[in-house]
């Protein structure tokens, strides 16, 4: 748990690469939800049964869900977190059919997608909803847009 800074509540949640981490640990972070506006849950044992618990941190402007079993399924729980800009998924189930409920979080502003299911016509569909998404596929440069 780390402060965003002096003066108000906001905090960070890490949970980086811990392999013991999973669902049930994450449910007992609940109470901090409120304040919680930085997530990273990179290389844990988060499923998309998780992304139930995840769903309550509304205040999230950052998720880091790189290197989990998060899929498909779990994406619309996220379709809630209205102040969301950064997303990152590298590394996860998620394909086209998952961005579907990205489309729905309109401040986000950056997403990694490196080594999903996901395709660059899934991609342009995202983007046409979201058309200041800025998206990092691990392709070209040219897959991302300003």
């Amino acid at each position: 748990i780390v402060p965003l800074g002096a003066g108000n509540h906001f905090i960070e949640l890490h949970c980086t690469n811990a392999h013991a981490f999973g669902d049930r640990e994450l449910a007992t972070l609940g109470p901090l939800a409120p304040q919680t506006v930085w997530l990273n849950l990179s290389g844990t044992r988060i499923t998309d049964a998780g992304l139930s618990t995840v769903a309550q941190f509304k205040n999230l402007t950052r998720l880091h869900l790189n290197r989990t079993a998060v899929s498909d399924r779990g994406l619309p729980h996220l379709a809630g977190l209205q102040q969301l800009e950064y997303l990152n998924l590298y590394g996860t189930g998620v394909s086209d059919v998952g961005l579907e409920s990205l489309a729905a979080l309109k401040r986000l502003r950056t997403l990694y997608v490196w080594q999903t299911r996901v395709s660059e016509r899934g991609l342009e569909h995202l983007r046409s909803a979201l058309p200041r998404l800025e998206v990092d596929s691990g392709l070209a440069l040219s897959s991302r847009v300003r």
